[in-house]
């Protein structure tokens, strides 16, 4: 589901309801209990809603992006802060460059990862065809883009471990 399209910010949505917080729900404190994309998700899914601290959520959560490789998320979460005519003037500068650097840096890794699978399948060594498909599908899971690759290599997951990340990845 693309929340840009189907979900909840569409354009054929009704807008967020808009929450007035009081002394016992401190936004901030909530937020500090969450770390990486939990928190991303948290501060995007309240910004909208919470007026007084709306901002500080654009700025934590797109800063807390910056610190990923999900460009396609940051460009949608600066988007998505852009729209609030209220805040335009108050948010920070969208990084192209960074999002430019990072997607150059993904598709590199991306080709030299393709490459080293390509050999591996030519000598039919098993173990290193399932290792290069995995961190090609951790490398689509960072980026955001996970579920094609993670949907390729399926039938390789034997562990625990690696069916949780699988679903997790899918679900992106």
């Amino acid at each position: 589901m693309d929340p840009g399209v189907d979900g909840p910010h569409a354009p054929h949505a009704t807008p967020p309801p808009q929450v007035t917080p009081s002394k016992y729900f401190p936004v901030r404190d909530i937020m500090q209990r969450y770390q990486g994309p939990a928190q991303i998700a948290r501060l995007l899914f309240v910004a909208p809603r919470v007026s007084s601290d709306r901002l500080w959520c654009y700025e934590r959560a797109l800063s807390q992006l910056k610190a990923t490789r999900n460009t396609l998320l940051y460009r949608r979460a600066f988007e998505l802060a852009s729209s609030d005519p209220s805040l335009v003037a108050s948010l920070p500068v969208f990084d192209q460059s960074w999002a430019d650097t990072t997607d150059k840096k993904a598709a590199a890794e991306l080709e030299e990862l393709e490459a080293e699978l390509n050999q591996y399948k030519q000598n039919l060594i098993r173990k290193k065809i399932r290792t290069s498909h995995n961190s090609i599908g951790a490398l689509y899971e960072a980026a955001a883009t996970g579920t094609r690759r993670c949907a390729r290599t399926s039938g390789r997951r034997t562990t625990a471990h690696r069916l949780i990340k699988y679903w997790r990845c899918a679900s992106m």
